[in-house]
């Protein structure tokens, strides 16, 4: 079997790297190996490989808190919810509310998660959209006499800002696409 000093090459080195090639920046250890690469799989690019912004982090983060939080309240507090559940929606209105809940909090999941961001604004936009008819049932059902109509349709057109926002997160306006609300 030949020596180490042999396989290594003429110059004597380890692995057969010559020392003259070695970059400046490296720093030279004397009796260390030299670094290899992890082994296992190896996670593959974003696919939208731009560096993401403080700004677009924070839009992104923020619309994930406002759906995390609104999601634990159809847990923390389903019959105020239900109450929202139009009567022309078959089943239970507590099954809807918990069903509802459990999407907002995995669109806050999806939002969390800059790789899958983009996704969660789409999903956001979608889970928005959906929940627009009952809003409008809402009122209909409590005209703004009292407090929780007023609530009702207030509500309602702020609904509109939060379509936009989700379709920022989406990265809708980067493609200079125009939508209509």
């Amino acid at each position: 079997m030949p020596s180490a000093r042999t396989r290594a090459g003429r110059r004597g080195h380890a692995f057969g790297e010559d020392p003259r090639r070695r970059s400046a920046c490296a720093p030279v250890r004397r009796g260390s190996a030299p670094e290899r690469p992890a082994a296992g799989p190896t996670v593959p690019p974003v696919p939208d490989a731009q560096p993401e912004n403080a700004r677009r982090r924070r839009s992104r983060l923020g619309l994930a808190a406002l759906l995390a939080g609104a999601g634990t309240l159809h847990f923390v507090t389903p019959t105020f919810f239900d109450e929202l559940v139009p009567g022309w929606v078959p089943g239970d209105p507590r099954a809807w509310t918990y069903a509802s809940g459990v999407a907002e909090l995995g669109v806050a999941g999806l939002l969390a998660n800059r790789r899958t961001g983009r996704l969660g604004g789409w999903a956001a936009f979608a889970l928005l959209l959906a929940v627009y008819p009952a809003n409008i049932w809402d009122v209909v059902e409590h005209p703004p006499t009292d407090g929780r109509g007023i609530a009702s349709l207030v509500r309602l057109p702020l609904q509109l800002p939060l379509l936009a926002w989700a379709l920022q997160v989406a990265g809708a306006s980067r493609r200079r696409r125009t939508v209509v609300l």
